[in-house]
């Protein structure tokens, strides 16, 4: 669903892609980022459990 809704916004603004995805992409990297590392603490913790 979000990525379908990523490529409708990228058709509308396709004179400001440059920009925006390139905001876009470091944050969703962020927040991946983060994701990976909560897991891994998690199951880290788990693991020692």
């Amino acid at each position: 669903m979000e990525q379908g809704e990523g490529r409708a916004a990228k058709q509308l603004h396709s004179h400001r892609v440059t920009e925006t995805d390139t905001g876009r992409r470091s944050h969703i990297t962020c927040m991946f980022t983060h994701m990976h590392t909560h897991t891994r603490t998690l199951t880290h913790r788990h693991t020692q459990k």
